[in-house]
């Protein structure tokens, strides 16, 4: 601004933001304005899509619906995890002979039986008991936030309990657990089977999973 002085000689170059500026963001905003969905939700379109309606008739059905690909994601994982196990249990308690320490270290704590496969398994079995206690943690954790949200509601405003309603998720908990335990004991069992041993039975992996079930 000092360099428009009006009563010596000007520099009119100093004009240039000034007389710039304004026509940058016209330009700016008509190509902003081209780009934007003003107006496009005055008239609904047509999707072409069926609206998917099962799985709405009760509470437990719906809460079925609404966490069965995480239940999936879950079972997937944890069975590749245990198959990946299954495979190494071998490679893992040689390692673990290997070294007086290691053994003696096992040993002073009450897991001698780990050294032998059927000791390792159950051993393992806590580990995935850990996992499994996630899941259903994240379970009871779904009925929370549709507290929270304020989704329960619409369904407690109708002929509803809040015990039903709590008790689907309780029950999806326990049912998922249960699911996950067997899928761990299955996958278990399929990598001590590739691992080229056959000293545990298909049971025996199972049992070692169910074990940590009630816990």
């Amino acid at each position: 601004f000092e360099a428009l002085d009006p009563y010596g000689s000007p520099d009119l170059r100093a004009l240039a933001p000034l007389l710039l500026t304004p026509v940058v963001l016209v330009v700016l905003a008509v190509v902003l304005r081209s780009r934007r969905d003003t107006g496009s939700g005055l008239l609904a379109r047509e999707s072409g899509r069926r609206a998917r309606l099962g799985l709405l008739g009760s509470p437990l059905a719906f809460a079925w619906r609404s966490g069965r690909l995480v239940l999936l994601a879950w079972a997937v994982a944890l069975t590749v995890f245990a198959a990946v196990m299954g495979g190494l249990i071998t490679t893992m308690i040689d390692f673990l002979l290997a070294d007086e320490t290691y053994v003696e270290m096992i040993e002073a704590i009450g897991l001698g039986d780990a050294f032998s496969l059927l000791g390792f398994i159950g051993f393992m079995a806590g580990f995935f008991g850990v996992a499994v206690a996630l899941q259903a943690a994240w379970r009871v954790g779904v009925a929370r936030s549709e507290e929270e949200s304020g989704h329960a509601e619409a369904l407690l405003a109708r002929r509803v309990s809040r015990t039903r309603w709590l008790g689907g998720h309780v029950l999806l908990a326990v049912l998922g657990s249960l699911l996950l335990l067997l899928l761990v004991g299955l996958g278990q069992w399929v990598g001590i089977l590739a691992a080229g041993s056959g000293e545990v039975s298909w049971w025996q992996s199972t049992a070692s999973a169910l074990n940590i079930g009630p816990v």
